[in-house]
């Protein structure tokens, strides 16, 4: 069964109480259903508008200090004068039922919003007419709620175009960029009309391109509706982001694709924490097993030392410098386990408050005694420079092995200068830092090595010359103390290593 229609509400403007019958009676023949509520002065007529909803108006055209027209304009303006934030009310057909109507009268009628006309001696068109009426005032309602609904969508999706934290670009068939969003923008560094101007290949990386050129190519000729790519993307500035991208066909009806939607999320914040956290779990993993290693190799070196100890109290003097080199190699093998051990973070620490001048100053001789007579040492030191809280052995370790990289970079000659000072308390140092610098003037580095620098078991050296784990060890000695470390260096130019250490106040040292 059809649902059953509501009644028409129709709102009768007349003042005639026998033509108000007649109208009646005419509606009743029509077979429809109704409501109906007769006023027949203005003030009546509008707060009837104001009091209810009514789905058509009939009206005469003259009245006792009102007339019919006038009730047409206070419709219609009262339709035109509702703000944007009212609910949009349907068009309410306007009906003139009157005895005499003049052609000219009837066009004006029309002009001013009327809906028809009838003339009272042929009310026969009555039912006729008021049928038409609703069924066009229904249509044209139909279109607007229609506009309204696409321009709801329209300004839902310029709303999430604009405020999306993604990139979102719009690419047409012959693969330009039609629109693209404000995160994409930002992303790229790149105003919208010159990335428009620009198109995408301008921005993949060349090495990346190949893959997502070769997945767009399906997705036009429809062989796949979408596609998934990561790939780098080099930003207006030369800057390398990472990025994840998800592209969906938008077709036509007939399955053609007519544009593309490209959806680019910005991954290279994540992909770098992953990478610390699988570099921190294979540091795990090796410092497990170098600590493992260092504990039966320390095992081994006893029984060395011990025996050749032994040999040395009761051998000849021909035995002697042999003798003495097994002990060298043995004590050069204790200082590799003491590193090993401390990669397993199995080594005790002994922290105590020193004045950074003073161990420079110590270390002095030791460092001299290390460099070649070609190699100059300097020491600028700042008597200012003030105390840090560390474990000592630890830090004379990080000092000998920059002073040692320092060396190698150097060869047979050049300047190393060891410098410390005072840098003012900050937010995230409140006493202030102890600054300590390596410079030398040897080879430097270039921006690949600098990146791995602090790797354990990279070395530039040769085979046999070094075990990549001396600049690991000063990074991880120098965070563990709460401090941090800067290189700056460049090939022929050569290398600063500043470390920067928390100052404490060294009458608190035990």
């Amino acid at each position: 069964m059809e649902p059953t229609q509501p009644p028409l509400r129709i709102l009768h403007l007349e003042d005639d109480p026998a033509d108000a019958a007649l109208v009646v009676a005419a509606l009743k023949r029509s077979g429809l259903q109704y409501t109906l509520r007769r006023v027949d002065n203005q003030a009546e007529f509008v707060t009837a508008l104001e009091e209810g909803k009514f789905d058509l108006i009939l009206s005469d055209v003259s009245l006792p200090g009102f007339s019919g027209p006038e009730a047409c304009r206070i419709v219609q303006d009262r339709r035109a004068h509702r703000t944007p934030d009212t609910e949009p009310q349907p068009e309410v057909p306007f009906i003139f039922v009157s005895g005499t109507i003049g052609e000219e009268m009837a066009i004006d009628m029309l002009k001013i919003g009327a809906t028809d006309y009838v003339m009272k001696h042929r009310l026969a068109r009555l039912e006729p007419a008021v049928r038409r009426a609703l069924a066009e005032a229904a249509e044209r309602e139909e279109r607007r709620a229609a506009v309204r609904s696409r321009q709801q969508a329209e300004s839902l999706f310029r709303s999430l175009f604009e405020h999306v934290t993604v990139g979102v670009a719009i690419v047409d068939p012959d693969r330009r960029l039609i629109r693209v969003n404000p995160a994409l923008q930002r992303m790229l560094g790149c105003e919208e009309a010159e990335l428009l101007t620009l198109g995408f290949p301008h921005f993949v990386h060349p090495d990346d391109a190949a893959e997502g050129e070769g997945l767009d190519r399906e997705l036009w000729r429809g062989e796949r509706s979408s596609y998934e790519v990561e790939q780098r993307f080099v930003c207006h500035d030369g800057e390398e982001r990472r990025a994840r991208t998800v592209v969906s066909a938008i077709r036509e009806e007939r399955g053609a694709p007519r544009y593309a939607i490209h959806l680019v999320e910005d991954v290279t914040e994540r992909r770098a924490m992953e990478a610390h956290f699988l570099q921190a779990q294979k540091m795990e993993a090796v410092g497990r097993l170098a600590a493992g290693i260092a504990h039966d190799f320390n095992n081994l070196l006893t029984v060395i030392n011990g025996y050749t100890g032994m040999m040395l109290r009761k051998g000849t003097p021909e035995q002697t410098k042999p003798l003495q080199a097994i002990v060298q190699a043995a004590e050069r093998a204790r200082t590799l386990t003491q590193r090993l051990l401390a990669l397993g973070r199995q080594q005790q620490e002994q922290r105590k408050v020193l004045e950074v001048n003073a161990v420079l100053t110590g270390l002095e001789p030791m460092v001299r005694h290390l460099l070649g007579p070609g190699i100059h040492l300097i020491l600028e030191l700042d008597p200012a420079a003030g105390a840090v809280e560390v474990d000592e052995t630890q830090i004379e370790q990080v000092l000998m092995n920059l002073v040692i990289n320092s060396r190698d970079a150097l060869g047979d000659e050049g300047r190393i200068t060891l410098s410390t000072a005072a840098e003012p308390a900050s937010e995230a140092l409140p006493r202030g830092a102890v600054l300590v610098r390596v410079t030398d003037t040897g080879s430097g580095m270039d921006a690949a090595t600098q990146a791995r620098m602090f790797e354990p078991f990279f070395t530039t050296k040769d085979l046999g010359k070094g075990t990549g784990l001396g600049m690991w060890m000063v990074s991880e000695i120098v965070g563990h103390s709460g401090g941090s470390i800067a290189v700056d260096s460049a090939l022929g130019k050569g290398t600063t290593v500043t470390i920067r250490l928390p100052q404490v106040q060294a009458a608190t040292a035990a």
